[in-house]
């Protein structure tokens, strides 16, 4: 593609030659010259012109199907219109990656992302001062800000971790699952009082 491009376009058409659209195997260019075709003549080993017109002067079955070479997908009639977007959307495997990132990572991390950022830069924050306490402490300054950072990154994705809403979900779950404590009551049992019947008194009088 880019030996066609800058080894045959360009040299043979200059100025005159606009790139219009590329992508993985082809090329749409606008060229500002009377007849195209005759100044392809010229450079006819570039092209498989197998699909022209067999009437057509340049119509050859030499390069047909040769790897590498050029095919007009026109086959020799020309483009009148070309209209193009500024850029070119994903399709199938692209489109399908986005999508899955749009729906399950965005809607999961936005309702935290404030929360995340605060976290990143207190950890941020807290780095410095570490670093700064290291450097006073008479410390190699190169050394010490490869270990704090080092450290920094861990302890930021690890609270991220934390903090994320799978884990937050799955914090919630545990909770939910653990068995409450179970309160034993005992009643207080009632005692029972027996009273026995006094002996009757004998009177010694009758």
């Amino acid at each position: 593609m880019c030996e066609f491009y800058y080894d045959c376009l360009l040299p043979k058409f200059g100025n005159k030659l606009h790139l219009c659209f590329t992508d993985t195997d082809s090329f749409i260019c606008h060229i500002e010259i009377p007849d195209l075709y005759a100044d392809m003549a010229d450079i006819s080993g570039w092209f498989d012109t197998s699909n022209f017109h067999e009437n057509h002067f340049l119509f050859s079955a030499t390069n047909k199907r040769v790897l590498g070479k050029f095919k007009s997908e026109t086959g020799g009639s020309g483009m009148p219109v070309f209209a193009g977007r500024r850029y070119q959307r994903g399709h199938e495997l692209g489109q399908s990656i986005a999508g899955l990132l749009k729906r399950f990572i965005v809607s999961f991390v936005a309702p935290h992302a404030k929360q995340i950022g605060k976290q990143i830069l207190s950890n941020v924050a807290k780095t410095g001062l570490e670093l700064v306490g290291d450097v006073a402490a008479a410390k190699s300054a190169k050394e010490s800000l490869k270990e704090r950072a080092l450290t920094g990154i861990k302890r930021t994705v690890g609270d991220i971790v934390r903090q994320s809403p799978i884990n937050f979900e799955r914090s919630n779950n545990d909770v939910a699952k653990r068995p409450r404590t179970q309160q034993t009551v005992r009643k207080k049992k009632k005692k029972r009082v027996t009273v026995k019947p006094g002996k009757r008194r004998t009177d010694i009088l009758g």
